[in-house]
């Protein structure tokens, strides 16, 4: 309960970090300003795009964690408030930018998914 706590403020937190801390405004988006943002202000790119990816992988853990036990123990009732939470909090990151809260969900969804180890264990399903 306290790992995905963590896991769920800490990924959130460093989206929305990334999103504050990216040099461009969807409505200033040349290529005349951005090479000029990725010229003079690198480390500005560098921060955002390393806590975009922290982000996103924090949250792919916690997807990783709820599908293993959704589908090796049919719990999907007490797992149902953890999705929720998920979702509620990239609806929440859609406000401030929701180019980069569609792409964290997609990124989080897809590698947390493929990395669940979802082999289950029955007496007609051999392993």
């Amino acid at each position: 309960m306290k790992k995905r706590l963590t896991f769920l403020l800490v990924g959130f937190l460093c989206l929305n970090l990334s999103i504050s801390t990216f040099p461009l405004a969807l409505n200033s988006f040349t290529t005349e300003i951005l090479m000029h943002k990725l010229v003079f202000e690198p480390f500005k790119w560098l921060g955002s795009i390393l806590l975009f990816i922290s982000g996103f992988f924090t949250i792919s853990r916690l997807i990783k964690m709820i599908s293993e036990n959704v589908t090796k123990q049919n719990s999907f009732n007490r797992e149902a408030l953890w999705i929720a939470l998920i979702i509620l909090g990239f609806i929440f990151i859609a406000f401030n930018n929701f180019l980069v809260s569609i792409a964290a969900f997609v990124f989080s969804a897809f590698y947390g998914i493929m990395d669940a180890n979802v082999h289950r264990k029955s007496r007609y399903y051999n392993n």
